[in-house]
């Protein structure tokens, strides 16, 4: 039995908390053997480790970040004439912002590499916006982020 898990910044945080807190029993040990043979104060060792702890905790996030590109794109044109086009993106900003989901905005009116990044991870060299993606994994155009949201499966649209 295969069993698929979808990784999502909340459940990296608490992978993370369950990982720290099997280490700090192991740091006590180890700080109590080396202030025993003389090796530094225990404050000093749990300093150390604290440090180390904060920093590895960060790196992994960041790596998190990396590998599984958790970040919400939407490619949008804030010069189109086009009153539809408008409205669709207004729309996806407005449903984003009320589920409180992060997103960035590339504004492919103003950067070329922002409209040949959207077409490339659209897969159609003729996309229009707005278009959505997470990371560089293609989501889709406003009509299937507009079903996601009407079959309330937009987390699933956004690959969260």
């Amino acid at each position: 039995l295969q069993r698929t898990v979808t990784l999502n910044s909340s459940l990296i945080a608490q992978l993370c908390l369950i990982y720290f807190e099997a280490l700090y029993p192991l740091c006590f040990t180890i700080i109590s053997h080396l202030t025993r043979h003389g090796e530094g104060s225990a404050d000093f060792w749990l300093t150390v480790f604290q440090f180390y702890t904060q920093l590895s905790f960060w790196v992994i996030c960041y790596l998190c970040q990396v590998k599984f590109n958790m970040s919400i794109t939407c490619y949008f044109s804030t010069v189109s004439s086009n009153m539809e086009i408008k409205k669709h993106q207004q729309k996806i900003q407005m449903v984003l912002d009320g589920k409180k989901i992060q997103y960035t905005v590339v504004d492919i009116s103003a950067s070329e590499e922002g409209k040949a990044k959207m077409r490339e991870i659209a897969g159609d060299p003729k996309a229009l916006p707005p278009q959505v993606a997470n990371g560089d994994q293609y989501c889709g155009d406003y009509g299937a982020f507009d079903a996601a949201v009407e079959e309330e499966t937009l987390n699933e649209f956004l690959k969260l």
